[in-house]
C-alpha cells in the first residue's frame, strides 16, 4: 500500500490535470457527443483506453497491486468520477476551499482500500 503522502501527491497531480484545458476540451466533446452518435462511439473508444491506462496507473501509484482487478477498476472509476464532478463544479469559480477539502478526504479513503 502507498503511504498517505504518496496518495496525496498522486491526487494533487490528477487535480492539476483536471483543472487544465484538456479536461474542459474533453467536457465540450462529451457534450457534443450527446447528439452525435459517431463522435460518441469514438469518444467511448478513447475513454476505454484512458480508463485502462488510468487503472494501471492507479494500481502502481496508489499502491493497489495487492487488490483484485475488479476492485482496482472500481476504485479508479470512483476516483475519476469524484474528480470529474469536482472539476465541473470548479468551473463556476470560487470553489477552491471546497475542492481543497474534498481533495484532502480522498487519500485517507484510498489508504483504507
Amino acid at each position: 500500500r502507498a503511504p498517505r503522502a504518496q496518495l496525496g501527491g498522486a491526487v494533487a497531480a490528477l487535480w492539476r490535470i483536471y483543472t487544465g484545458k484538456t479536461f474542459y476540451a474533453w467536457t465540450e466533446l462529451l457534450i457534443a457527443a450527446r447528439t452525435d452518435p459517431e463522435l460518441r462511439a469514438r469518444l467511448r473508444e478513447v475513454d476505454d483506453r484512458f480508463f485502462a491506462e488510468a487503472t494501471e496507473t492507479c494500481r502502481a501509484l496508489l499502491g493497489l497491486a495487492h487488490l483484485p482487478e475488479a476492485r482496482v477498476a472500481a476504485l479508479t472509476r470512483l476516483l475519476l468520477s469524484a474528480l470529474d464532478g469536482l472539476a465541473l463544479n470548479h468551473t463556476l469559480g470560487g470553489r477552491e476551499q471546497l475542492a481543497a477539502e474534498v481533495l484532502a478526504v480522498i487519500p485517507p479513503l484510498l489508504a483504507r482500500s
